[in-house]
C-alpha cells in the first residue's frame, strides 16, 4: 500500500512543478521537453514492448491507428477538427485510467505471488518502472487540460488516475483472472499511439487547431 500512496504522491507533484516552471520561460521549456521525451520513452520502451510480448507484433496496427487516424480524420472533416482532437484526448484519458488500473495490479504482483503480468519487470524493477512514469504522465495530463479546462478539471483527472491505481491494487487477484491480456495489449497499443498523437499534435487553442487544419487542407 505504501508504494501505491507513493505513486499517487508523485502523480500530484505535476501541478506543483507546472506552477513553478511556468513562472520561468526557460524552466517551462525544459519541463515541456522532459514531458515529450518521457512520453516517447514510456511508449517506445515500456508500452509497445509490453504489448508485443503479450500479443505479438500485430499490436503495431492499433498503435499506428492511434497515432495517425485522428490526424487523418481532422484533415478529412475539417469542420469537426476540434471535436476529433477532443475525442483523442478523451480516449487518452480513458486509456490512462485503464493503465492506472494495471499499474495498481503491477504494484500488487510482488506481494500477491503472481507471475509476470503488466511487464514493466519483476519485483523492485516492476515497482520502480511504474513509479518513474507517474510524473511525466501527471505532467502530460496537467499540461493538456489545465490551460483549456482549468484547475478543477485537471485535478479531477489526476484524482481519477490515482483512484484507478488504488482500485487496481485492491482488486489485483480478480482482475488477473478475468482480464484477456491479448485484447488489453491491443487497447494499450491504441492508447500508446494516441499519446504520441497528443504529444506531437498539441494545440492549446482549439480554434487555432481548426484554423491549422483548414490551412493545411
Amino acid at each position: 500500500m505504501f508504494l501505491v500512496l507513493l505513486n499517487i504522491f508523485v502523480l500530484w507533484l505535476a501541478p506543483v512543478i507546472y506552477w513553478g516552471a511556468s513562472r520561468y520561460k526557460g524552466a517551462w521549456k525544459t519541463i515541456e521537453t522532459f514531458t515529450q521525451v518521457s512520453v516517447v520513452g514510456l511508449v517506445s520502451l515500456l508500452l509497445i514492448p509490453e504489448c508485443i510480448e503479450l500479443a505479438g507484433f500485430i499490436v503495431v496496427v492499433p498503435a499506428f491507428l492511434g497515432l495517425f487516424l485522428p490526424t487523418f480524420m481532422e484533415r478529412l472533416w475539417v469542420r469537426y477538427a476540434v471535436q476529433v482532437h477532443y475525442l483523442s484526448l478523451c480516449l487518452v484519458v480513458f486509456g490512462l485510467v485503464v493503465h492506472g488500473l494495471m499499474d495498481g495490479v503491477g504494484l500488487a504482483l510482488p506481494h500477491h505471488g503472481h507471475g509476470h503480468t503488466h511487464s514493466h519487470g519483476t519485483g523492485e524493477f516492476l515497482s520502480m518502472g511504474i513509479l518513474l512514469h507517474q510524473l511525466p504522465v501527471g505532467l502530460l495530463i496537467w499540461n493538456l487540460f489545465y490551460p483549456r479546462r482549468g484547475k478543477r478539471y485537471a485535478m479531477v483527472l489526476l484524482f481519477l488516475l490515482g483512484v484507478s491505481t488504488l482500485v487496481g491494487y485492491e482488486l489485483a487477484d480478480g482482475m488477473i483472472e478475468w482480464t484477456d491480456e491479448r485484447w488489453l495489449a491491443y487497447f494499450q497499443a491504441l492508447i500508446a499511439g494516441s499519446l504520441l498523437h497528443i504529444v506531437f499534435d498539441r494545440h492549446d487553442d482549439p480554434a487555432s487547431h481548426a484554423q491549422t487544419c483548414q490551412h493545411q487542407h
